[in-house]
């Protein structure tokens, strides 16, 4: 984010649309804009799921698989 704690607080109150969401509170400490647009709707989230289920995928246990599915709301 920036210097300027009350710009990111306005920043994530006002762009992330669902404060639950990880992928989109991760976008926008990222400074990836395009999380609002088509873009991050289609392929960039994609993206990101696929990374996660990537890392689910070297988990050893099955319980560690749920908690970071869990996590990111990819049960």
């Amino acid at each position: 984010m920036t210097n300027f704690p009350e710009f990111n607080q306005a920043y994530n109150t006002i762009l992330i649309k669902d404060p639950t969401d990880k992928f989109e509170h991760l976008a926008a400490q990222a400074n990836f804009n395009v999380y609002h647009s088509d873009i991050w709707r289609g392929t960039g989230r994609k993206f990101a799921e696929a990374i996660v289920r990537e890392c689910v995928s070297c988990c050893g246990s099955q319980a560690d698989k749920n908690n970071l599915l869990r996590h990111f709301g990819l049960e």
